[in-house]
């Protein structure tokens, strides 16, 4: 039983420092340029402050109420992007473009002068997934 619990141990260790560094990795010039799409909030996957956005549109479903509309990040280039029904910047006149960098494992999003920043610290990325945490600055 004590080598069961060693081994427990052991893979916990390697897999806690693993995720780790998946966390603090650098996005790569490859999935930089996968960014570079119009990316749709899948609210089924998403769940708090992580979010997730896929790059097809989410379809209403029974007991979704119609009314509210999910995100929709289109970043048009490697500086400039645009976003719809976005509820995580609230600011006064209303802000729904900027620019956007990468910082190591980050996407910010800057809405301007006198407006909020949104930091996505990034989880998983691919063609398929943009999952995020987010952070309201």
């Amino acid at each position: 039983m004590k080598k069961n619990n060693t081994l427990f141990i052991i893979l916990s260790l390697l897999f806690s420092v693993g995720f780790a560094k998946a966390q603090n990795a650098t996005i790569t010039e490859k999935e930089k340029k996968q960014l570079i799409t119009t990316w749709y909030e899948s609210p089924k996957e998403s769940s708090g402050n992580m979010i997730v956005f896929r790059p097809s549109k989410y379809i209403i479903q029974s007991g979704d109420d119609p009314l509210y509309a999910f995100a929709i990040l289109n970043l048009i280039n490697t500086t400039d992007f645009k976003i719809e029904y976005w509820h995580w910047c609230n600011t006064t006149p209303y802000a729904n473009e900027g620019k956007w960098l990468i910082l190591n494992n980050s996407i910010i999003l800057d809405f301007g002068d006198q407006k909020c920043k949104n930091e996505f610290t990034v989880v998983e990325i691919s063609k398929e997934i943009l999952k995020v945490t987010l952070k309201e600055n």
